[in-house]
């Protein structure tokens, strides 16, 4: 976030914090949210499996996963950790606040970006952990020994979904690389 406001702070000439910004002209003012249009409900949820495919199916199922594992793991005499929650809150806060209104814009979630890609990665770590409860609770070793199958299947497919989306939108809106490309 420091980065974000030096940054911009720099470009603008003043001091700004752009994720306050857009809450405070799209959620608190009357004229804000509707002024541009309005898209369905769906916007948010089919924008974010374009840019991020299973990653953000797994973003949005992290704290019930993350339940479950905890669920999984209440016989052990380990601690749980119930304040992971926490580090999943400010994700499914954005949303609750941003996915409701009817002005919707792909900018408007570029704040819970790195957000999205760590309560994906914290989902899959939980499936290993969940996995390695089901099926090798008696064997006293590291879940990673017989789950990191599933995190190299899980980045697997994420890299085929976002190269086959590569080539569609190469493909689609080629013509003024082209173009430039016989004018250079």
């Amino acid at each position: 976030m420091i980065p974000l406001i030096l940054i911009d702070s720099k470009h603008f000439g003043k001091f700004v914090i752009a994720p306050l910004n857009i809450v405070m002209y799209n959620v608190f003012t009357s004229h804000g949210p509707d002024l541009y249009g309005t898209e369905p409900c769906t916007f948010y949820f089919l924008n974010g499996i374009l840019n991020f495919n299973v990653g953000f199916i797994c973003a949005l199922l992290a704290a019930p996963i993350l339940i479950l594992n905890l669920y999984l793991e209440g016989n052990q005499k380990k601690p749980k950790n119930p304040s992971a929650l926490l580090y999943l809150a400010p994700m499914y806060l954005w949303m609750i606040v941003f996915f409701p209104l009817a002005h919707k814009e792909e900018r408007f979630l570029f704040p819970i970006y790195p957000l999205i890609c760590f309560a994906g990665a914290f989902a899959v770590d939980c499936i290993q952990k969940i996995y390695h409860q089901l099926f090798h609770k008696k064997i006293f070793a590291n879940y990673l020994e017989f789950t990191s199958w599933i995190s190299i299947a899980f980045c697997a497919i994420y890299c085929l979904f976002s190269l086959s989306r590569t080539v569609v939108v190469y493909k689609g809106y080629r013509a003024p690389i082209e173009t430039f490309m016989e004018l250079g």
